[in-house]
């Protein structure tokens, strides 16, 4: 029985495979991990759907194939002989978000690896940055003893083994002067690299940006902010209330929660929010589903929830799945303007600014307030200035009209 590469998301439809975990005459058990798999910004292990012995491995490490092919064949223990094929997908079961890995050889034009070292580890590639220097120096690989992981060969494997041969100026056929070091990208660098060249490619950008007064609000965190910590046990950002003004805002404008599909517009029913988090090992968007149902606190704790497992690389595979609009908060970076790209197939995405004091003239006096930039990504194939516009002034509505008497539950 073929067992194909799951959808594991509405915008995940590839996977490059990283390892495999089984080899052929293997006997596995129902929910053994059967392969480690990169997509998007995560690595997982893909268990098994079936109890069998495996038949044969179709996919070999180092390609990048697309959701629903089929990767490997299970002989079906007698068991699970009746068991129908069309059912394999809907049952496979994913296992937790591991950790982004790091120092993955990148994948090649065609989703394989590099060339592999045949004196060396199977698991053993040479990177393209090695490949081009040596055909360049008529460098045998098989030669030379790779010093990095896995016995992988560097380039400084190649400067020892012939030092006078490694180009390092602009007489090379590459160009490179000295000033230059050539950094080889892991598989997962080069799958975000792949989505969002998708974005820009095919996603017409436009931005927009207003000016929040958040000086109310201010005041409301600084009055609740014990209280909440108290009874809650999480600290209250600012957070949650910007995502409930998102949520109130896409209610008035369903346009911004939708998706392009062929030259149709397609709506999302439901309003789930992801959230950007930057992590020491890479970008995660967890969602938060059916966001516009939560209350203030609850949205509180749902995202503190989210971002801690997040940053611990625990989050589970549904948890960064069916996000249908995208909230970055750059504004804990230090930035006060963003012009984010859109997390395709997205219509928009909002950042967040720092906030910071200053002067502003009400009723023809100057006082200092509280200011908050709002940046908006839209897909001009979606929706015009008018749409966007629109929105971003429900959202700015909502958040200086916040009071100390808005209720947080």
């Amino acid at each position: 029985m073929q067992i194909t590469l799951p959808q594991v998301g509405e915008s995940v439809v590839e996977g490059y495979i990283n390892k495999w975990l089984v080899k052929p005459g293997q006997i596995v058990s129902k929910y053994d991990p059967l392969v480690e798999i990169v997509t998007d910004k995560v690595s997982m292990d893909f268990p098994s759907p079936i109890s069998g012995t495996i038949s044969k491995i179709l996919v070999q490490e180092g390609e990048t194939v697309s959701a629903g092919t089929p990767i490997i064949d299970i002989k079906t223990l007698e068991s699970n002989a009746e068991e129908e094929p069309r059912n394999i997908v809907e049952r496979q079961h994913i296992s937790r978000v591991g950790k982004l890995l790091k120092n993955v050889e990148p994948v090649g034009p065609t989703g394989s690896g590099g060339l592999k070292n045949k004196s060396q580890s199977s698991t053993t590639f040479y990177s393209p940055a090695v490949m081009r220097v040596a055909k360049t120096n008529n460098i045998d690989l098989n030669k030379i003893v790779g010093s990095g992981e896995n016995g992988r060969i560097t380039l400084k494997d190649l400067n020892d083994y012939v030092p006078d041969t490694i180009p390092t100026s602009s007489e090379s056929d590459q160009n490179i002067p000295r000033t230059i070091e050539i950094v080889t990208t892991s598989s997962i660098r080069k799958i975000i690299s792949k989505r969002m060249e998708k974005s820009a490619r095919e996603i017409p950008h436009a931005w927009t940006m207003v000016e929040v007064d958040v000086s109310k609000l201010m005041n409301l965190r600084t009055s609740t902010m014990d209280s909440f910590f108290h009874q809650e046990g999480i600290k209250l950002t600012y957070l949650p209330f910007v995502i409930q003004a998102v949520c109130a805002a896409i209610l008035e404008n369903p346009i911004l929660n939708s998706t392009w599909n062929a030259g149709e517009i397609w709506v999302n029913k439901q309003i789930n929010i992801g959230i950007a988090v930057s992590t020491e090992n890479g970008l995660f968007v967890p969602v938060i589903p059916n966001t516009n149902k939560l209350t203030i606190s609850q949205i509180a704790k749902e995202s503190d929830e989210l971002i801690s497992r997040a940053r611990e690389g625990n989050l589970e595979i549904h948890e960064v799945q069916n996000g249908t609009f995208t909230i970055n908060n750059t504004g804990a970076l230090g930035s006060v303007l963003s012009g984010p790209l859109i997390n395709h197939p997205q219509a928009a995405i909002l950042t967040t600014e720092r906030i910071i004091q200053r002067p502003v003239v009400i009723d023809n006096t100057i006082k200092a307030r509280y200011i908050m930039n709002m940046c908006l990504s839209f897909d001009h194939r979606i929706m015009d200035g008018l749409e966007a516009s629109n929105f971003l002034a429900n959202i700015k509505h909502s958040l200086e009209n916040i009071s100390r008497d808005t209720n947080l539950n």
